[in-house]
């Protein structure tokens, strides 16, 4: 299985690995690859910012074969991109799956679950590369 994290751009290297090894610790027969890497190993071929993210999201192989079978978002807003990849992902019915994070009033995390993603609202007033999308969840999932 091959999965994608796609965490925001502006996370360090030091996040995006840290998250990685924390996905691949949890599903360790699946190949993790970060938006980071993705995004340099391919974009380029792509053509686009916006064609490399759908074809992270619907892409297939010389064999028809998923270019990626999981789609993993950290949180339930993103920017642009993110928001393209789910949205691609979500049309070509790949899944994805984004982590809620319960915060008590000081911002101490008290509960954090993955939800299986079930659409993207985009708030067109804010549409850019940051914070314009916010992902539905379906939290009655098991």
């Amino acid at each position: 299985m091959r999965v994608f994290l796609a965490h925001p751009k502006a996370w360090t290297d030091a996040q995006i690995d840290a998250k990685v090894a924390e996905v691949r610790a949890a599903l360790p027969a699946a190949e993790v690859i970060s938006g980071r890497d993705s995004f340099a190993a391919t974009a380029h071929g792509s053509g686009s910012w916006s064609a490399w993210a759908t074809e992270v999201g619907s892409g297939t192989d010389a064999n028809g074969d998923p270019t990626f079978d999981l789609i993993l978002v950290p949180d339930v807003f993103c920017g642009k991109a993110t928001a393209q990849i789910v949205d691609a992902a979500l049309r070509s019915s790949r899944e994805v799956i984004a982590l809620k994070i319960a915060r008590d009033i000081y911002g101490k995390v008290v509960r954090s679950d993955w939800f299986p993603v079930v659409a993207v609202q985009i708030d067109e007033e804010t549409y850019g590369w940051k914070a314009c999308g916010r992902l539905v969840l379906d939290e009655g999932a098991e």
